[in-house]
């Protein structure tokens, strides 16, 4: 079945996905008080002292008191103690105004001063132009730079979908929809946070993937996977899945085409780039001990068990939405439900579509169900990865899946493309828009606003 088709001009509908990426991101990032996205205060911090010192590398010698003391000050004018929900913010010298962020206990032990993250660099660089300016100007700004670069990370989600859906079809518009809309995405898309750039570079891991995958392998592309992985991995250990994912897309690969053939030495360059990109992040060895803790836990698998089950709840609700506070189900049960049967129905769909041979009239030929297959495995490898190695940790972050976010949303559009008739997916996109719009409206309105500004 054709489409008989596009519905509009594929730049125009391109340029008005990118504009409403825009302004949607400017309104989270002006509506959210400052400070209270998370460890924001931290990220500004170490990006502010790149900026003044123009180096990744920094220590306790190189801590400002100046710009200390301005934040402590906006941490005041702001009450952040108040409207952050948990820790609660506790002062060492109740009545006085500290000095120095390590007198201000939440705000001193989330610090990341003293590590090393490229995710600095493009903030110091942007913040260098502002650098004269209040503390709260400087965020702001930086905070537009994040809602900028999202805009980039939407075209990639355009880019990649394209290489599987047809032109501006209903498939290819709800997964982007999905994306520029969803809450939580928005919201730490629109702060300043080590993790964006990790989210931007991971995307374009996957955009370059799926055109080696329709359009074969060259040293060109995959020279550009292995950067921008290291970028990726030199920005935020929540990137650190494509070690293990890169591997199983290349298996992968390899089984659909009986061998690698001539492939085989720009794919081992891939692989030796992303695991020797892995071992050179300054972190890697924390992380490593980190997996052993982990592995060591499964003597006991009832814990495991456990543990698994709470964790992958709490993530599916904090993937979610949880502007700001840490609490993973302010949306209300009902409103939870909806969203896990959606969940549960493209997730069904997509082993449907993946399990059953055959074209279907919505992606643009049969390539692409092994690649919805491939892109599957990267959300199932960063879930995996993340349930386990949280074992024994308290800290449950939805966020940290967000390194595969472009997977994530084209896997649970196409599941549901599966199962819906395709003469029904224009409407079916109109009613996907609608709820879209009323869940991100409730979140502004019932959460956001109603958080922040009531009297």
């Amino acid at each position: 079945m054709e489409w008989g088709g596009p519905l509009s001009d594929e730049r125009r509908w391109l340029l008005l996905v990118c504009s409403l990426t825009l302004v949607h991101g400017l309104v989270y990032a002006l509506l959210v008080p400052p400070w209270q996205a998370p460890d924001e205060w931290a990220h500004f911090e170490s990006a502010n002292l790149v900026a003044h010192w123009w180096r990744l590398q920094l220590g306790e010698e190189d801590q400002l008191p100046g710009v200390e003391r301005e934040l402590i000050a906006s941490f005041y004018e702001f009450e952040a103690w108040r409207l952050s929900s948990a820790p609660p913010f506790i002062l060492s010298s109740p009545g006085t105004m500290p000095t120095r962020l390590s007198d201000v206990p939440r705000f001193g032990v989330h610090r990341t001063v003293q590590r090393v993250s490229v995710a600095n660099l493009p903030y110091a660089i942007v913040d260098r132009l502002v650098l004269h300016q209040d503390v709260i100007v400087q965020l702001l700004v930086l905070r537009a730079f994040s809602v900028l670069v999202n805009v980039l990370l939407v075209w990639v989600c355009w880019r990649t979908a394209q290489e599987l859906f047809p032109p501006v079809s209903p498939p290819l518009l709800a997964a982007v929809l999905l994306f520029v809309l969803h809450p939580q995405h928005t919201f730490v898309h629109a702060a300043v946070n080590d993790g964006n750039l990790a989210d931007l570079m991971t995307g374009v891991v996957f955009l370059l993937l799926v055109q080696c995958w329709q359009r074969g392998w060259t040293w060109q592309r995959t020279a550009g996977m292995v950067a921008a992985a290291a970028l990726a991995l030199w920005s935020k250990p929540t990137a650190y899945f494509l070690i293990v994912y890169l591997p199983l897309a290349a298996g992968l690969y390899a089984v659909r085409h009986g061998s690698l053939g001539r492939d085989r030495h720009v794919i081992a360059l891939l692989l030796v780039g992303i695991v020797i990109a892995g071992f050179l992040v300054p972190r890697s060895i924390n992380l490593i001990r980190r997996v052993q803790v982990a592995l060591s836990a499964f003597s006991d698998l009832s814990y495991v068990a456990e543990w698994a089950q709470r964790t992958a709840q709490q993530l599916f609700y904090m993937w979610w939405a949880d502007v700001g506070t840490q609490r993973s189900n302010f949306l209300g049960p009902e409103i939870y439900i909806l969203l896990a049967g959606f969940g549960i129905g493209g997730l069904t769909g997509w082993v449907r579509l993946v399990a059953r041979p055959g074209p279907r009239a919505w992606l643009r030929d049969v390539t692409s169900r092994a690649l919805l297959l491939t892109l599957g495995l990267a959300v199932v490898t960063i879930s995996i990865l993340y349930t386990v190695g949280l074992i024994g940790n308290p800290n449950v972050v939805g966020r940290y899946l967000f390194p595969a976010f472009i997977p994530t949303v084209i896997v649970l559009v196409a599941g549901w493309a599966e199962w819906i008739p395709a003469r029904l997916h224009r409407p079916a996109l109109a009613a996907f828009l609608l709820l879209l719009l009323l869940l991100d409206t409730w979140v502004i309105m019932g959460h956001v606003i109603a958080r922040y500004y009531a009297v």
